[in-house]
């Protein structure tokens, strides 16, 4: 087995490169939240659990059509996807904390 030294400037750009893409991800969700007016909280409330499982499904179903067609599929492409289907499971933990908020 070969031991693996970690090498702390990588291990920082990896770090840079994470904070930069959740920073991204908080943009995307403060300006599609503020176009589609909170509707993932309200179907949340209407459906429960089940909204976001549709939501996800939907984008992992997008996912398997983009890398089917190579990629291009019109005007969404497979990072569009991943970002939406990163902020689909946080939007549904940040639902889960409000109800544990609202249940005390």
């Amino acid at each position: 087995m070969i031991d693996v030294i970690e090498d702390k400037s990588t291990e920082l750009k990896v770090g840079v490169v994470f904070r930069d893409v959740t920073e991204q991800l908080c943009n995307l969700y403060l300006e599609k939240n503020e176009c589609y007016g909170g509707s993932f909280h309200k179907q949340f409330i209407e459906y429960g659990l089940l909204c976001p499982v549709i939501r996800l499904s939907d984008k992992l179903e997008r996912i398997k059509t983009l890398v089917k067609k190579g990629y291009d599929c019109g005007d969404e492409t497979i990072e569009d996807t991943l970002k939406d289907l990163a902020n689909y499971a946080i939007m549904t933990l940040m639902e889960l904390d409000r109800r544990c908020l609202n249940e005390k």
